[in-house]
Protein backbone atom coordinates (compact mmCIF):
# COMPACT_ATOMS: atom_id res chain seq x y z
CA UNK A 1 0.00 0.00 0.00
CA UNK A 2 1.30 3.04 -1.24
CA UNK A 3 1.41 5.38 2.66
CA UNK A 4 2.07 8.41 0.93
CA UNK A 5 -0.84 8.78 -1.79
CA UNK A 6 -3.39 6.92 0.40
CA UNK A 7 -2.98 7.99 4.12
CA UNK A 8 -0.25 11.27 4.25
CA UNK A 9 -1.34 12.81 1.35
CA UNK A 10 -5.26 12.92 1.72
CA UNK A 11 -5.29 13.40 5.84
CA UNK A 12 -2.83 16.19 5.73
CA UNK A 13 -5.00 18.10 3.06
CA UNK A 14 -7.87 17.64 5.29
CA UNK A 15 -5.79 19.48 8.17
CA UNK A 16 -4.72 21.83 5.48
CA UNK A 17 -8.47 22.61 4.51
CA UNK A 18 -9.42 22.88 8.91
CA UNK A 19 -6.96 25.80 9.18
CA UNK A 20 -7.89 27.60 6.04
CA UNK A 21 -11.31 27.49 7.45
CA UNK A 22 -10.10 28.11 11.17
CA UNK A 23 -7.76 31.46 10.15
CA UNK A 24 -9.86 32.62 7.21
CA UNK A 25 -11.88 35.07 9.37
CA UNK A 26 -9.00 37.51 10.16
CA UNK A 27 -9.12 38.42 6.29
CA UNK A 28 -13.28 37.80 5.79
CA UNK A 29 -14.48 39.06 9.20
CA UNK A 30 -13.89 42.97 8.52
CA UNK A 31 -15.36 42.39 5.12
CA UNK A 32 -18.62 41.05 6.57
CA UNK A 33 -19.05 43.47 8.50
CA UNK A 34 -18.89 46.14 6.43
CA UNK A 35 -21.12 44.31 3.98
CA UNK A 36 -23.60 42.62 6.10
CA UNK A 37 -23.41 45.38 8.61
CA UNK A 38 -22.59 43.61 11.62
CA UNK A 39 -21.31 44.96 14.99
CA UNK A 40 -18.30 43.52 16.99
CA UNK A 41 -20.93 41.29 19.43
CA UNK A 42 -22.69 39.77 15.89
CA UNK A 43 -19.02 39.61 14.01
CA UNK A 44 -17.34 37.68 17.37
CA UNK A 45 -20.72 35.56 17.65
CA UNK A 46 -20.82 34.32 14.28
CA UNK A 47 -17.72 33.69 13.74
CA UNK A 48 -17.09 31.77 17.27
CA UNK A 49 -20.03 29.34 16.82
CA UNK A 50 -17.51 27.48 14.14
CA UNK A 51 -15.35 26.99 17.43
CA UNK A 52 -18.31 25.68 19.39
CA UNK A 53 -19.16 23.72 16.77
CA UNK A 54 -15.78 22.20 16.62
CA UNK A 55 -15.09 22.01 20.46
CA UNK A 56 -18.45 20.15 21.62
CA UNK A 57 -17.83 17.52 18.59
CA UNK A 58 -14.41 16.98 20.60
CA UNK A 59 -16.32 14.85 23.43
CA UNK A 60 -17.59 12.10 21.21
CA UNK A 61 -14.99 12.26 18.47
CA UNK A 62 -12.82 9.56 20.26
CA UNK A 63 -15.37 7.47 20.34
CA UNK A 64 -16.84 7.66 16.76
CA UNK A 65 -12.95 7.25 15.56
CA UNK A 66 -12.31 3.94 17.01
CA UNK A 67 -15.46 2.31 16.11
CA UNK A 68 -16.26 3.82 12.77
CA UNK A 69 -12.51 4.54 11.43
CA UNK A 70 -11.23 8.26 10.30
CA UNK A 71 -11.91 7.30 6.58
CA UNK A 72 -15.83 7.12 7.07
CA UNK A 73 -15.98 9.79 10.08
CA UNK A 74 -13.74 12.23 8.12
CA UNK A 75 -15.74 11.84 4.65
CA UNK A 76 -18.92 12.11 6.60
CA UNK A 77 -17.65 15.17 8.64
CA UNK A 78 -16.52 16.70 5.19
CA UNK A 79 -19.65 16.97 3.36
CA UNK A 80 -21.80 18.62 6.75
CA UNK A 81 -18.70 21.13 5.81
CA UNK A 82 -19.62 21.31 2.45
CA UNK A 83 -23.34 22.30 3.07
CA UNK A 84 -21.79 24.45 6.05
CA UNK A 85 -19.93 26.30 3.81
CA UNK A 86 -22.01 26.36 0.58
CA UNK A 87 -25.43 27.58 3.05
CA UNK A 88 -22.72 30.17 4.45
CA UNK A 89 -21.71 31.47 0.86
CA UNK A 90 -25.56 31.98 -0.32
CA UNK A 91 -26.64 33.78 2.91
CA UNK A 92 -28.36 36.63 3.45
CA UNK A 93 -28.91 36.76 7.35
CA UNK A 94 -26.93 36.54 10.30
CA UNK A 95 -28.94 33.16 10.68
CA UNK A 96 -27.95 32.19 8.28
CA UNK A 97 -24.28 32.50 8.14
CA UNK A 98 -24.51 31.34 11.55
CA UNK A 99 -25.91 28.10 10.50
CA UNK A 100 -23.53 27.69 7.87
CA UNK A 101 -20.36 28.38 10.45
CA UNK A 102 -21.48 25.64 13.14
CA UNK A 103 -21.99 23.27 10.16
CA UNK A 104 -18.62 24.10 9.04
CA UNK A 105 -17.28 23.79 12.68
CA UNK A 106 -18.81 20.21 12.97
CA UNK A 107 -17.49 18.89 9.59
CA UNK A 108 -13.65 20.42 10.36
CA UNK A 109 -13.70 18.60 13.83
CA UNK A 110 -11.98 15.71 13.44
CA UNK A 111 -9.83 17.71 10.81
CA UNK A 112 -6.35 17.00 13.10
CA UNK A 113 -7.66 13.90 15.26
CA UNK A 114 -8.53 11.58 12.00
CA UNK A 115 -5.17 12.35 10.25
CA UNK A 116 -3.49 11.44 13.68
CA UNK A 117 -5.15 8.03 14.34
CA UNK A 118 -4.67 7.10 10.55
CA UNK A 119 -1.21 7.52 10.95
CA UNK A 120 -0.76 5.45 14.15
CA UNK A 121 -2.68 2.48 12.27
CA UNK A 122 -0.46 2.75 9.36
CA UNK A 123 3.01 4.16 10.16
CA UNK A 124 5.79 2.54 12.98
CA UNK A 125 5.82 4.74 16.00
CA UNK A 126 9.30 5.58 14.85
CA UNK A 127 8.38 7.08 11.70
CA UNK A 128 5.45 8.62 13.67
CA UNK A 129 6.38 11.88 15.05
CA UNK A 130 8.07 12.84 11.45
CA UNK A 131 4.26 11.62 9.75
CA UNK A 132 2.47 14.24 12.25
CA UNK A 133 4.49 16.94 12.04
CA UNK A 134 3.95 16.80 8.46
CA UNK A 135 0.43 16.80 8.73
CA UNK A 136 0.89 19.84 11.31
CA UNK A 137 2.78 21.41 8.44
CA UNK A 138 0.16 21.22 6.29
CA UNK A 139 -1.82 23.42 8.62
CA UNK A 140 0.27 26.16 9.34
CA UNK A 141 0.26 26.13 5.11
CA UNK A 142 -3.43 26.47 5.51
CA UNK A 143 -2.86 29.26 7.59
CA UNK A 144 -0.99 30.69 5.08
CA UNK A 145 -3.23 30.43 2.44
CA UNK A 146 -5.97 32.26 4.08
CA UNK A 147 -4.04 35.13 4.31
CA UNK A 148 -2.66 37.20 1.35
CA UNK A 149 -4.06 34.50 -1.55
CA UNK A 150 -7.91 34.90 0.22
CA UNK A 151 -7.00 38.43 0.27
CA UNK A 152 -6.68 38.62 -3.00
CA UNK A 153 -9.69 36.50 -3.92
CA UNK A 154 -12.06 38.58 -1.73
CA UNK A 155 -10.55 41.67 -3.47
CA UNK A 156 -11.14 40.45 -6.60
CA UNK A 157 -14.29 38.67 -6.53
CA UNK A 158 -15.71 39.06 -3.53
CA UNK A 159 -16.20 36.72 -0.15
CA UNK A 160 -19.29 34.65 -1.70
CA UNK A 161 -16.47 33.51 -4.96
CA UNK A 162 -14.29 32.45 -1.95
CA UNK A 163 -17.27 30.58 -0.22
CA UNK A 164 -17.64 29.09 -3.26
CA UNK A 165 -14.30 27.86 -4.40
CA UNK A 166 -13.81 26.27 -0.53
CA UNK A 167 -17.24 24.69 -1.27
CA UNK A 168 -15.41 22.83 -4.47
CA UNK A 169 -12.13 22.13 -2.24
CA UNK A 170 -14.07 20.55 0.88
CA UNK A 171 -16.37 18.55 -1.62
CA UNK A 172 -13.30 17.12 -3.10
CA UNK A 173 -11.19 16.73 -0.31
CA UNK A 174 -13.64 14.70 1.65
CA UNK A 175 -14.32 12.26 -1.76
CA UNK A 176 -10.35 11.76 -2.01
CA UNK A 177 -9.89 10.50 1.71
CA UNK A 178 -13.56 8.14 0.87
CA UNK A 179 -11.74 7.11 -2.67
CA UNK A 180 -8.14 6.22 -1.81
CA UNK A 181 -7.81 5.78 1.83
CA UNK A 182 -8.90 2.70 3.85
CA UNK A 183 -8.92 1.92 8.05
CA UNK A 184 -6.66 -0.51 9.79
CA UNK A 185 -7.82 -1.93 12.99
CA UNK A 186 -5.15 -2.21 15.35
CA UNK A 187 -3.43 -5.44 15.94
CA UNK A 188 -5.02 -6.57 19.63
CA UNK A 189 -7.62 -3.53 19.88
CA UNK A 190 -10.47 -4.85 21.56
CA UNK A 191 -14.08 -3.04 21.71
CA UNK A 192 -14.87 -1.52 24.81
CA UNK A 193 -18.53 -0.24 25.52
CA UNK A 194 -19.24 2.67 25.51
CA UNK A 195 -19.93 3.14 29.23
CA UNK A 196 -16.52 2.05 30.04
CA UNK A 197 -15.43 4.44 27.47
CA UNK A 198 -17.33 7.29 28.75
CA UNK A 199 -16.16 5.75 32.60
CA UNK A 200 -12.81 6.60 31.16
CA UNK A 201 -13.26 10.02 29.69
CA UNK A 202 -15.07 11.22 33.24
CA UNK A 203 -11.73 9.38 34.77
CA UNK A 204 -9.45 11.89 32.30
CA UNK A 205 -11.23 15.07 33.47
CA UNK A 206 -10.91 14.53 37.25
CA UNK A 207 -7.26 13.22 36.66
CA UNK A 208 -4.93 15.67 38.27
CA UNK A 209 -2.66 16.39 34.96
CA UNK A 210 -6.15 17.20 32.78
CA UNK A 211 -6.95 19.87 35.71
CA UNK A 212 -3.66 21.31 35.54
CA UNK A 213 -3.17 21.31 32.09
CA UNK A 214 -7.16 22.14 30.56
CA UNK A 215 -6.23 25.92 31.88
CA UNK A 216 -3.39 26.15 29.96
CA UNK A 217 -4.84 25.11 27.11
CA UNK A 218 -7.42 27.78 27.71
CA UNK A 219 -4.92 30.04 27.72
CA UNK A 220 -3.54 29.32 24.45
CA UNK A 221 -6.64 29.26 22.53
CA UNK A 222 -6.39 32.36 22.71
CA UNK A 223 -4.23 32.26 19.68
CA UNK A 224 -7.16 30.57 17.67
CA UNK A 225 -9.42 34.05 18.50
CA UNK A 226 -7.10 36.23 17.98
CA UNK A 227 -5.14 34.91 14.52
CA UNK A 228 -8.87 33.84 13.45
CA UNK A 229 -10.75 37.29 13.71
CA UNK A 230 -9.44 39.80 15.88
CA UNK A 231 -5.99 40.36 14.55
CA UNK A 232 -7.54 41.60 11.57
CA UNK A 233 -9.78 43.73 12.81
CA UNK A 234 -7.17 45.52 15.26
CA UNK A 235 -4.79 46.30 13.04
CA UNK A 236 -7.09 47.52 10.83
CA UNK A 237 -9.62 49.64 12.67
CA UNK A 238 -7.12 50.02 15.83
CA UNK A 239 -3.40 50.84 13.68
CA UNK A 240 -5.11 51.68 10.59
CA UNK A 241 -3.58 49.67 7.92
CA UNK A 242 -5.28 48.68 4.68
CA UNK A 243 -6.47 44.91 3.65
CA UNK A 244 -3.68 44.12 1.89
CA UNK A 245 -1.35 45.33 4.74
CA UNK A 246 -3.32 43.27 7.31
CA UNK A 247 -3.06 40.08 5.19
CA UNK A 248 1.14 40.55 5.16
CA UNK A 249 0.80 40.46 9.03
CA UNK A 250 -1.46 37.44 9.07
CA UNK A 251 0.98 35.68 6.84
CA UNK A 252 3.53 36.79 9.36
CA UNK A 253 1.55 34.84 12.24
CA UNK A 254 0.71 32.17 9.68
CA UNK A 255 4.91 31.52 8.22
CA UNK A 256 5.62 31.99 12.27
CA UNK A 257 3.21 29.07 12.99
CA UNK A 258 4.64 26.64 10.33
CA UNK A 259 8.09 27.65 11.81
CA UNK A 260 6.88 27.13 15.62
CA UNK A 261 5.74 23.38 15.17
CA UNK A 262 8.76 22.37 13.10
CA UNK A 263 11.00 23.44 15.68
CA UNK A 264 9.55 23.11 18.94
CA UNK A 265 9.34 19.32 19.72
CA UNK A 266 13.12 19.78 18.49
CA UNK A 267 14.34 22.29 20.53
CA UNK A 268 12.12 20.93 23.54
CA UNK A 269 14.19 17.71 23.17
CA UNK A 270 16.82 19.66 23.46
CA UNK A 271 16.83 21.73 26.40
CA UNK A 272 15.29 18.41 27.99
CA UNK A 273 18.81 16.92 27.60
CA UNK A 274 19.79 20.42 29.38
CA UNK A 275 17.55 19.51 32.11
CA UNK A 276 14.66 21.84 31.36
CA UNK A 277 11.67 19.95 31.42
CA UNK A 278 8.93 20.82 29.10
CA UNK A 279 6.77 22.15 31.94
CA UNK A 280 9.70 24.74 32.62
CA UNK A 281 9.75 25.36 28.90
CA UNK A 282 5.72 25.58 28.70
CA UNK A 283 5.83 28.22 31.35
CA UNK A 284 8.75 30.30 29.69
CA UNK A 285 6.87 30.15 26.66
CA UNK A 286 3.37 31.36 28.04
CA UNK A 287 4.94 33.83 29.42
CA UNK A 288 6.37 35.24 26.22
CA UNK A 289 3.68 34.74 24.75
CA UNK A 290 1.26 36.87 27.02
CA UNK A 291 4.08 39.86 26.90
CA UNK A 292 4.03 39.89 23.06
CA UNK A 293 0.80 40.96 23.48
CA UNK A 294 1.27 43.48 26.06
CA UNK A 295 3.36 45.30 23.85
CA UNK A 296 1.11 45.00 20.54
CA UNK A 297 -1.75 46.04 22.64
CA UNK A 298 0.23 48.73 24.38
CA UNK A 299 1.46 50.05 20.65
CA UNK A 300 5.02 49.76 21.87
CA UNK A 301 6.40 49.07 18.50
CA UNK A 302 2.60 49.29 16.34
CA UNK A 303 4.22 48.59 12.70
CA UNK A 304 6.34 45.76 13.98
CA UNK A 305 6.65 42.66 12.00
CA UNK A 306 8.46 41.04 14.64
CA UNK A 307 6.20 41.09 17.41
CA UNK A 308 3.43 39.53 15.50
CA UNK A 309 5.85 37.10 14.03
CA UNK A 310 7.12 35.80 17.46
CA UNK A 311 3.57 35.78 18.68
CA UNK A 312 2.87 33.50 16.56
CA UNK A 313 5.67 31.70 17.02
CA UNK A 314 5.74 31.20 20.75
CA UNK A 315 1.65 30.21 20.51
CA UNK A 316 2.60 26.75 19.04
CA UNK A 317 4.90 25.91 21.97
CA UNK A 318 1.31 25.30 23.50
CA UNK A 319 1.25 21.78 21.22
CA UNK A 320 3.92 20.50 23.55
CA UNK A 321 1.56 19.74 26.41
CA UNK A 322 -0.49 17.04 24.14
CA UNK A 323 2.78 15.08 24.44
CA UNK A 324 2.97 15.38 28.07
CA UNK A 325 -0.56 14.58 29.25
CA UNK A 326 -0.34 11.40 26.28
CA UNK A 327 2.78 10.14 28.73
CA UNK A 328 1.26 10.81 32.33
CA UNK A 329 -2.44 8.76 31.30
CA UNK A 330 -2.41 5.25 30.90
CA UNK A 331 -2.25 3.92 27.45
CA UNK A 332 -6.05 2.86 26.95
CA UNK A 333 -7.24 6.56 27.44
CA UNK A 334 -4.73 8.91 25.38
CA UNK A 335 -7.19 9.49 22.25
CA UNK A 336 -9.47 10.63 25.29
CA UNK A 337 -7.56 12.38 27.08
CA UNK A 338 -6.17 14.25 23.66
CA UNK A 339 -9.89 14.80 22.66
CA UNK A 340 -10.38 16.63 26.31
CA UNK A 341 -7.71 19.15 25.47
CA UNK A 342 -9.27 19.90 22.38
CA UNK A 343 -12.81 20.04 23.88
CA UNK A 344 -11.06 22.39 26.26
CA UNK A 345 -8.97 24.33 23.70
CA UNK A 346 -11.78 25.33 21.22
CA UNK A 347 -14.56 26.01 24.25
CA UNK A 348 -11.71 28.10 25.36
CA UNK A 349 -11.43 29.60 21.68
CA UNK A 350 -15.13 30.45 21.47
CA UNK A 351 -15.22 32.05 24.93
CA UNK A 352 -12.54 34.42 24.17
CA UNK A 353 -13.45 35.31 20.39
CA UNK A 354 -17.05 36.13 21.82
CA UNK A 355 -15.83 38.11 24.51
CA UNK A 356 -13.73 40.32 22.87
CA UNK A 357 -16.47 41.28 20.19
CA UNK A 358 -18.74 41.51 23.22
CA UNK A 359 -16.81 44.36 25.23
CA UNK A 360 -16.20 46.36 22.05
CA UNK A 361 -19.20 46.47 20.77
CA UNK A 362 -19.98 49.35 24.11
CA UNK A 363 -17.97 51.50 22.38
CA UNK A 364 -20.14 53.80 19.54
CA UNK A 365 -18.24 53.28 15.63
CA UNK A 366 -17.08 56.52 14.11
CA UNK A 367 -18.06 57.82 10.54
CA UNK A 368 -16.10 55.53 8.79
CA UNK A 369 -18.14 52.28 11.03
CA UNK A 370 -15.27 51.50 12.93
CA UNK A 371 -14.69 51.15 16.64
CA UNK A 372 -11.86 53.20 18.24
CA UNK A 373 -8.61 51.68 19.08
CA UNK A 374 -9.28 52.19 23.07
CA UNK A 375 -12.51 49.64 22.58
CA UNK A 376 -9.59 47.00 21.21
CA UNK A 377 -7.02 47.72 24.11
CA UNK A 378 -9.67 47.63 26.73
CA UNK A 379 -11.06 43.99 25.43
CA UNK A 380 -7.63 42.68 24.72
CA UNK A 381 -6.31 44.26 28.37
CA UNK A 382 -9.47 41.68 29.94
CA UNK A 383 -8.26 39.00 28.19
CA UNK A 384 -4.59 39.37 28.39
CA UNK A 385 -5.56 39.62 32.61
CA UNK A 386 -7.44 36.52 31.85
CA UNK A 387 -4.68 34.77 30.66
CA UNK A 388 -2.09 35.65 33.24
CA UNK A 389 -4.73 33.97 35.61
CA UNK A 390 -4.41 30.76 33.46
CA UNK A 391 -0.86 30.57 33.74
CA UNK A 392 -0.60 31.47 37.48
CA UNK A 393 -2.68 28.17 37.72
CA UNK A 394 -0.25 25.86 35.50
CA UNK A 395 2.41 27.32 37.47
CA UNK A 396 0.85 27.00 40.62
CA UNK A 397 -1.10 23.69 40.49
CA UNK A 398 1.90 20.77 41.11
CA UNK A 399 1.40 17.49 39.37
CA UNK A 400 2.01 14.05 41.56
CA UNK A 401 5.67 13.05 40.50
CA UNK A 402 4.44 9.47 39.83
CA UNK A 403 2.29 10.90 36.87
CA UNK A 404 4.82 13.47 35.75
CA UNK A 405 7.72 13.60 33.74
CA UNK A 406 8.72 17.05 35.15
Amino acid sequence: MNRLGSVLIPYALAYLVCTIYRAINGILGPVLAVDLHLSANALGFLTAVYLLGFGIMQIPLGFILDKFGPRRVQTLLFLIATLGIFLFSIAESVWQLTVGRALIGIGMSAGLMAGFKAAASWYSIERLPLVNGIILTAGGIGALLATIPAEIVIRNFGWRSLGYSLTILTLIVGLLIYGVTRDKKAEHQTEEPFSQQLKDFKEVLKSRVFIRFAPYFILMSSFIAIQGLWAGPWLHQAIGMSTTEVALYLSDIAIAMILGLLTAGIIASWLQKLNVSIIGLLILTGSLYILLQLLIVSKVWPGSHVFWFLFGYFAQYGSLGYAYVSQSVPPHVIGRAVTALNFALFIGAFVWQYMLGAIITHWPKNELGFYPASAYQTSFYVLIACEMICLGWFIGFKTPKSSSKE
